[in-house]
Formats: structure tokens, C-alpha cells, sequence
């Protein structure tokens, strides 16, 4: 998220961070099919979609987990 690119996550977590900044795609862990559909679903979205992505993730990078919020 701090190197402003989309996010494909493939974790079964507590909350869903990408999710939360909207910056990226969500799939079920260790399915592999739907992996690659998040991989050629990302391939084929408008390069300002994907830019806009990866700057929701370093916006809320910033926002919520610097060294200066989490102290």
C-alpha cells in the first residue's frame, strides 16, 4: 500500500483493510481460480482505476498505521 499500487488480497483475516481503503480486490484464500480471476480482473481495469487504488491504499496507510498514529 505505501508503493501506491492496487492490492489483490488473498487472506482470511479479522477485518478486510483493502476493503476498507478500497484499494484493491478481495478473493478467497487458496482458491486458486479465483486468484487468478482478482489477477485478470486487476489486468484489464483502466489504468486510473488502478491509479486511484493505490493512492486510497497510501492515503490510508498515512492515515491510520504511521509510526506517529500507532505510538
Amino acid at each position: 500500500m505505501m508503493a501506491k499500487k492496487p492490492i489483490l488480497q488473498a487472506v482470511d483475516a479479522g477485518n478486510n483493510i483493502v476493503e476498507d481503503a478500497d484499494c484493491g480486490l478481495s478473493v478467497e484464500p487458496e482458491n486458486v481460480e479465483a486468484i487468478a480471476n482478482g489477477i485478470m480482473e486487476l489486468k484489464f481495469m483502466a489504468p486510473c482505476q488502478l491509479e486511484k487504488m493505490g493512492k486510497n491504499g497510501y492515503e490510508y496507510v498515512m492515515k491510520y498505521h504511521t509510526y506517529d498514529v500507532l505510538n
